[in-house]
């Protein structure tokens, strides 16, 4: 699996193109978590559950139903965020295998926060919907993974932190038109990456690919996610708050790719091959801009491939095949297909008369792919509270691993110097205080020094490699 953070650059340039163009409040995209496997026993003190061990046996070869076993883990992660809040990510662990399900998997009720699942590969681990599954078949939405607790555009939360989704796939069965691949819903961070979602139904039914219909959800990062069939690919809804989509591929689309109600979108290298339009901006909201750059939209519809109703800035996207590349019901324009350098649905803001109504159109550098290590050449420095694990991890550094996993609440009571052969060092999102969080917390140190306050929790020097990723 590839360690991808969100560019600060495409931030940078994305948000800027919307505040300054567009005249919006400042906005801002939130970090990407590193996706972790840790091979431990299920208890207490560890994030992943994995499904295939005691108590849960799910089948990975795909002939039973697992909707019971994968269910108890759900619950269990629930639960066991619930007896310890420390503000890591308990996540569902699916091993590489195929998953068969025939209901919906729920973190439960109220407001999910703090909950995750990650698998070894889309091409690897699949939950896969039976066919014709019941309560599946109606118009109504059903997700076969749930973040909103069973409901819908009535969730409102804004406590919903650090929800993910990483590394896995959903196929949907034939027979499931009401089927919506993931219903999510986040506040401040969250990611969902390395994905796909497919309908597998001969006619492409399914309801919603990724489907985000509460209000108040935001900030996330989208990356590295391919969605085939399904009516919507992707539906946001809400406002201010900001979503950013990143190389996401859309193939046979009934209805749409990518919808937004109101909901602020910076979307960059998004793939399209459609009969239908790949984007569409539903409602005329002053928050609600949506930002699309450097994208491929193939289409041989009537529609246009951006269809605006809204508040839309386009830059550097071409558009290929028969159709027109904007329809913009706001303006009343009509753009035809071909490459689109820059395109605003709005007058600029700028700062003078002499100012050029144009973006900068800077470059936008990609953060550098760091290859992970086999998960056997790690070094885990396994934490428990309270205890000073400062020796101990300053000891992993230096013993030449190039991955240092720090799982758990790892306690420091001095300053961790990075250095020589480490080209990755990773926390498990557990630590209250210490360095395995990095960042936040009252930092929690038994020796009562201000590690973190007065000192540095980290010091990096030159090491091996030109590329470190934290």
């Amino acid at each position: 699996m590839n360690l991808r953070k969100l560019n600060p650059s495409l931030k940078a340039i994305l948000l800027i193109s919307a505040a300054s163009l567009l005249g919006a409040g400042p906005v801002s995209a939130q970090e990407n978590a590193p996706e972790t496997r840790e091979e431990v026993e299920v208890g207490p003190q560890r994030d992943l559950i994995d499904v295939t061990r005691p108590p849960y046996h799910a089948d990975p070869t795909g002939e039973q139903d697992s909707t019971a076993a994968l269910q108890q883990a759900f619950s269990d992660a629930r639960r066991r965020f619930a007896d310890e809040p420390r503000g890591r990510v308990v996540a569902v662990f699916l091993p590489a295998g195929t998953y068969l399900v025939s209901d919906t998997l729920s973190f439960g009720g109220g407001i999910p926060r703090n909950m995750g699942i990650v698998g070894e590969g889309p091409e690897r681990s699949v939950i896969r919907l039976a066919d014709n599954a019941p309560g599946f078949a109606g118009s109504e939405p059903k997700a076969v993974v749930d973040f909103i607790g069973g409901r819908g555009h009535d969730f409102v939360s804004n406590v919903s932190f650090a929800n993910v989704a990483s590394d896995f796939a959903i196929e949907i069965g034939p027979g499931n038109p009401g089927a919506v691949g993931i219903a999510y819903h986040n506040n401040n961070t969250g990611y969902i990456r390395n994905m796909a979602l497919r309908s597998l139904d001969p006619e492409g039914k399914g309801h919603t690919g990724l489907w985000i219909p509460g209000w108040l959800s935001g900030i996330a990062y989208f990356n590295n996610i391919t969605i085939e069939g399904f009516d919507r690919a992707f539906y946001a809804r809400g406002h201010k708050i900001m979503y950013v989509l990143e190389d996401i591929r859309l193939r046979n689309q009934r209805v749409a790719g990518i919808v937004s109600h109101g909901k602020p979108l910076a979307i960059r290298r998004l793939t399209s091959r459609n009969r239908v339009p790949a984007v569409v901006v539903e409602k005329a909201d002053t928050h609600g801009q949506v930002v699309i750059v450097d994208s491929e939209l193939h289409g041989m519809g009537e529609s246009a491939a951006i269809v605006n109703a809204g508040q839309l800035f386009v830059r550097n996207v071409s558009v290929h095949g028969d159709t027109g590349a904007i329809d913009d019901r706001h303006a009343g324009r009509w753009v035809p297909a071909g490459r689109i350098d820059e395109y605003l649905s709005h007058d600029a803001l700028t700062l003078g008369a002499d100012t050029p109504a144009r973006s900068l159109n800077l470059p936008i550098k990609d953060v550098p792919v760091v290859e992970r290590e086999p998960r056997e050449a790690w070094v885990t420095v396994n934490g428990a509270d309270h205890r000073d694990a400062t020796r101990e991890v300053q000891a992993a550094i230096d013993s030449g691993a190039k991955t240092v996993l720090l799982n758990g609440p790892v306690v420091i009571s001095d300053t961790i110097v990075l250095r020589g052969n480490v080209r990755h060092l990773i926390g498990s999102k557990r630590t209250p205080g210490g360095i395995g969080h990095m960042g936040g917390g009252d930092g929690l140190h038994p020796s009562g020094e201000a590690v973190g306050r007065t000192r540095p929790m980290l010091r990096i020097e030159t090491g091996a490699h030109d590329v470190t990723v934290i």
